[in-house]
Parts: C-alpha cells; sequence; structure tokens
C-alpha cells in the first residue's frame, strides 16, 4: 500500500525559539488546552453520558494524573470481538475511514493560527483570509484533525475530524454528531466561500532568530508549497460500513489504513477512549514501541527491548526483538547512539508489527527461554542478559512451535512517547484473533435488520393505538 506523503514542517516551530515572550506564549496554549481538557473531564465524570462506571473511574484517575504537557487528543483503543457483540451492537456509531495522516490539533484566533503536534511542537501559522465576525474574546476555534497529501496533488490538506471548541465555547460534552454539524455550519461552510487560504511563516521580527533560522530554511525546502486546503472529513453510519470499503476507500486519493467508529453519545474525551475503536486488516495491526539496546556481545548477537509505557513507569519492558544480520544491528545502533545521548536522551520510537509465523534462530531461541517462565511477569534487563544465551540448540520441533515475533514497520519521528501497555497487549491480542471486515459487515447489517424491524414493530404499535382510539371516539 502506497503510504501518504508526510508533512514533517507545517510551519514555524514556536517550541524552538529563545524567545521569552514565544516561550511564555507556547505555556499559555499548553495551559489552556491542560484546562479545557480538565474542565471536559469533570463534566464527563460528572454528567449522566453513556460511558460506564470503569471508564468514569478511569476519568477520574486522569485528572489526578494529567499534567499540563499530556497532549490531549483523544485516543482510539483495537477492535476486538467482543466489540462487535457488545458496544457496538447496541448504540449508533459513525464511521470514517482511517487516514494514514500527521495527526496535529489546530487552534484559531482572531489574531494567531497553530498547528499542534502529539509531543508538543507548536507550528505557528497564518490564515489570512478568515475575517469571521464577532469579538475578539469570543472567537476561538480548537479542532481535531491531520494533515495529509493526497497522490499527486501539491497542496497539503487538514482534515479536521473532531472539535473541541468553536467560537469559543467548549463543545466536547456534545455529541459526536453534534460537534460535527458545529463544525460544518459555523466553520466549513464559510471556510468553502474562500476556495484556499494560505499556511505561511509568522513575520521574521516576532518568530525568527539566528538559531533556527537555518532550520527555516530547510522546512521550506521540505514544504516549497504554503497553501493549505480545510476539510471536515466525511463520515458515515456504521450500517454502511461495506459501501465505505468496498465503494469509497479504493477510490481515496491518499493512503489508509482501515476504520475508525465513534459512538454518536460518546463526548470528546481526552486520552484513551473506549467509545473510539480502530479497525485495520491483520496484516496492518501495529505497536509503537521505544526501542533500546539491552547488550551486544558480537556483530549478530544484539538484544533490543521493546517498551511501553505504565502509569508506575515510562520504560516497561514488554519484549524483545532480534535482527536477523549484522547490517541491520548495526543501523539501528548507530541510529539510537545518535538519538538516545547522555545529554539529549531522545527515545527511538518505532513501529512494530507481530508476525504469529516469523521464524529465526535467535527469535526462536528468546521464546524458548520465555517459555520455560525465566522471564517473569515484571522483565528486567539484569536477567536477560544474564540468562539468555545465544548458543542455546534448538529442535526441529520447537522451530515449528516457538515461532512469532515483532519486527519494524518503521520509525515513528513524530512521537516522543511509545504506546501503554494496555495498547500493546490488545493489539497483539487482535493480530492473534482477528476481526474481519467480513465479521464487521455481517454484525453491522444484522443490526440494521434488527433496527428496521423494531421501526416496523413501533410503526404497527402506533397504527393500533390508533385505530383503537378511533374506535373508541366512535362508541362514544
Amino acid at each position: 500500500m502506497e503510504t501518504t506523503k508526510h508533512l514533517e514542517n507545517p510551519g514555524v516551530n514556536l517550541t524552538e525559539s529563545k524567545d521569552p515572550k514565544i516561550v511564555l506564549y507556547c505555556n499559555r496554549v499548553k495551559n489552556f488546552l491542560k484546562n479545557l481538557c480538565d474542565e471536559a473531564r469533570v463534566s464527563i465524570a460528572n454528567s449522566q453520558c453513556r460511558m460506564d462506571d470503569t471508564l468514569k473511574q478511569h476519568v477520574k484517575k486522569r485528572l489526578s494524573s494529567a499534567t499540563s504537557y499530556d497532549f490531549p487528543g483523544a485516543q482510539p483503543v483495537s477492535m476486538e470481538r467482543g466489540h462487535l457483540l457488545g458496544q457496538m451492537a447496541k448504540n449508533k456509531y459513525l464511521c470514517c475511514e482511517k487516514t494514514d495522516g500527521v495527526r496535529y490539533l489546530c487552534v484559531i484566533t482572531k489574531n494567531k493560527s497553530l498547528l499542534i503536534d502529539r509531543n508538543y511542537n507548536i507550528f505557528g501559522i497564518i490564515l489570512p483570509n478568515l475575517n469571521f465576525s464577532g469579538k475578539t474574546q469570543d472567537y476561538i476555534h480548537v479542532f481535531d484533525g491531520e494533515l495529509i497529501q493526497d497522490k499527486g496533488g501539491d497542496l497539503p490538506i487538514y482534515l479536521i475530524f473532531d472539535a473541541l471548541m468553536v467560537n469559543c465555547k467548549n463543545i466536547m460534552i456534545l455529541t459526536f454528531e453534534n460537534r460535527l454539524k458545529i463544525v460544518n455550519s459555523k466553520v466549513i461552510k464559510r471556510l468553502r466561500l474562500k476556495e484556499y487560504f494560505e499556511l505561511k511563516e509568522e513575520p521574521a521580527d516576532d518568530y525568527k532568530t539566528s538559531e533556527d533560522e537555518e532550520g527555516n530554511v530547510k522546512s521550506q525546502k521540505k514544504l516549497p508549497s504554503t497553501t493549505v486546503l480545510v476539510n471536515l472529513k466525511d463520515f458515515y453510519l456504521d450500517v454502511h460500513t461495506k459501501v465505505l470499503w468496498e465503494k469509497i476507500i479504493p477510490k481515496l486519493d491518499h493512503a489508509n489504513d482501515g476504520i475508525i467508529y465513534t459512538m454518536n453519545e460518546c463526548p470528546y474525551y481526552p486520552g484513551t477512549c473506549q467509545q473510539i475503536i480502530k479497525w485495520k486488516p491483520a496484516l496492518l495491526n501495529s505497536v509503537d514501541f521505544n526501542l533500546k539496546l539491552i547488550t551486544s556481545f558480537s556483530d549478530q548477537e544484539y538484544i533490543w527491548g521493546l517498551y511501553a509505557r505504565t502509569y508506575e513507569s515510562p520504560e516497561y519492558l514488554y519484549d524483545c526483538i532480534f535482527f536477523e544480520n549484522a547490517e541491520e544491528n548495526e543501523k539501528w545502533r548507530k541510529l539510537h547512539s545518535q538519538t538516545y545521548t547522555h545529554a539529549n536522551p531522545n527515545p527511538v520510537i518505532v513501529e512494530c508489527a507481530f508476525r504469529p509465523d516469523l521464524s529465526y534462530d535467535n527469535l526462536i531461541r528468546f521464546n524458548k527461554y520465555k517459555r520455560t517462565g525465566m522471564l517473569s511477569a515484571y522483565p528486567r534487563e539484569d536477567h536477560i542478559k544474564r540468562d539468555f544465551k545465544f548458543d542455546t540448540e534448538i529442535s526441529y520441533t520447537e522451530k515449528k512451535q516457538l515461532k512469532g515475533g515483532w519486527v519494524i514497520e518503521r520509525q515513528r519521528t513524530d512521537k516522543e512517547f511509545p504506546n501503554s501497555l494496555m495498547v500493546a497487549k490488545n493489539i497483539k491480542e487482535t493480530i492473534l484473533d482477528p476481526v474481519s471486515i467480513e465479521d464487521i459487515i455481517s454484525c453491522k447489517q444484522m443490526r440494521a435488520k434488527y433496527a428496521s424491524a423494531g421501526v416496523k414493530r413501533q410503526s404497527e404499535a402506533i397504527s393500533k393505538k390508533e385505530d383503537s382510539n378511533e374506535k373508541r371516539q366512535k362508541t362514544d
């Protein structure tokens, strides 16, 4: 599948500036988003939203643990079979194609417009053709979306798929459908009066410094065009999954890697949201890990750790990965040494897929090592260094029975943190017991049939009641 051309530098990165005024401004933006999301979390926890008690407890836990620099975007969970027979069978969902774009929050005010990525880099942009009426203090929009570029297209596109605030009103507690309607009526219809608006650097006096001037030149080379289109993503009722998958997705001009389902009754919840479910074909399911070198003994005897995060630890050793040749080991060793230093310990985030049939000697040896029980529920690097042996003999039967391991798909330069341990476990389960698109379509067709039957029964009941009333009136 052809991947979308990612736009790594959509504008001037304000967070790289040393100007005290800009630093203060960035902190204000972060605190504004934190307060906006905390307000929504409190409303969700105290309201009668259609969320179960477990999720409400999770919301309250997030309220006490969230930091001012948590990325406030809502995060979906991977689809499991239980979803089809549970909440997805009982509730109304809207679905859309899962675009392979770069995630940004977009903050638009009268004076400034910003894009904010997962790492909280804040990019200053200008949308000069926006000229809405209203007082300055009543004019703030906060959208959630992704930046993509269509195949063969010259213009990047910001696709809005949700909204946190429109016209300075927090709309996160509203239903998903109502949030989309507000975005469409208050923003998109007005934007379409203008064919496009420009994405440019802020004036040099405000944002350019000697330190980032060279970086700006590089970003201009990567993104020579400064024009950006804005659109609201297309959504469909979940009962139309078959049409979306078979008729619409194949005709898209950008890369796609699945479908997103959002419960209509669900408010916008910052953080992992159980009511937003992503489905991917089994081969496209992946986990973002922090890749770290545990130890090495020779050119080919490298042990690499795949780390997830938990509430208790930012680095939880989830599993290990091996490379089959010295060249791959050296490639990742160089990258890791350049990225993860004592002075600047930036993690190497890699997108990994689990392959159940993967088989090579070191992987089989490690799977055998895990099966012996020597790798505890809380694995430790020092135990692996001490106990795992590269020269352990493996039998033909073991090669057949102990297959399965992780492979790296790509480095995630747009992320600074790995997935959570819970996400890693859930995704691995979906890979080992995948939900097919046929399973989803069958489930949705069944729900549509039951819904239609319910409407018919309701209509018949109303007709009987009306007939009964008419007879009573005649008798009277």
